[in-house]
């Protein structure tokens, strides 16, 4: 979600690009910076000028996206030798 923030600069946008209704983005949102203790998301101003990441929330978005990077890899190599035929990353997928 952070991602598509970002792309967006709308919380609004990008529940509707990852398929969820406003208000459940804007719940998991709020979740996790009351878990973490951090602002993940700020107003860039008036309320309809969108949202923005934190410092704190764009430095957590590169993390997950490096630990991502790793368990793909990890996986892709795994699979190479269980499974019989080939294994796409994510993002090599029609999904």
């Amino acid at each position: 979600m952070l991602f598509c923030i970002k792309q967006h600069g709308s919380l609004r946008q990008a529940a509707k690009v990852l398929g969820m209704p406003y208000r459940a983005a804007w719940g998991k949102i709020q979740q996790t910076e009351q878990a973490l203790g951090l602002k993940l998301v700020e107003s860039r101003g008036q309320r309809r000028d969108g949202v923005s990441l934190t410092p704190e929330g764009e430095e957590l978005a590169d993390q997950f996206q490096a630990w991502f990077t790793t368990v793909e890899r990890c996986a892709l190599n795994s699979a190479s030798t269980i499974f019989p035929f080939p294994v796409a990353k994510c993002s090599e997928t029609d999904t």
